[in-house]
């Protein structure tokens, strides 16, 4: 079976006023799993000199992506995205989506609005690459 996903990643700010571990939290939590890839983290520096981490996780095994894409599938918000999808697939076949990271934490996601968020970028293996063939890749269950 040809590989459909090159990789999956969350990433989110933590604000010198957040706990790490609470950021964490609502990333496992829209993730549906602890047992991910990656985590990366960057410290940079806000406006107003204050620190910033930027957390990062990365999920290069198909295996962890297509179990999380099973978590996902079954929430309200992957359906109201999926319905986005012209909107949310771009030219690099990346399906973005961004969720409030409050609502991830509490375990009851919805779609960014505004505010502090977490990104999904899931990267489609679409061979040939095709925006076609990325959109049926992401909207097959």
């Amino acid at each position: 079976m040809p590989k459909k996903y090159h990789e999956l990643k969350a990433a989110s700010f933590v604000q010198a006023t957040e706990d790490e571990d609470k950021v964490m939290h609502a990333i496992w939590n829209l993730l549906g799993s602890t047992d991910i890839g990656e985590i990366e983290r960057s410290e940079i520096e806000g406006v107003h000199s204050n620190p910033i981490l930027f957390i990062t996780v990365r999920i290069k095994k198909e295996r962890q992506i297509l179990s999380i894409l099973s978590h996902l599938t079954s929430l309200d918000i992957w359906k109201e995205a999926l319905t986005q999808i012209d909107q949310r697939l771009d030219e690099d076949m990346v399906f973005h989506v961004r969720v409030e990271k409050g609502s991830a934490y509490d375990n009851e996601p919805v779609l960014w609005t505004g505010g502090e968020s977490i990104e999904l970028k899931l990267k489609v293996a679409s061979y040939p690459a095709s925006w076609e063939r990325a959109k049926e890749i992401i909207s097959q269950p």
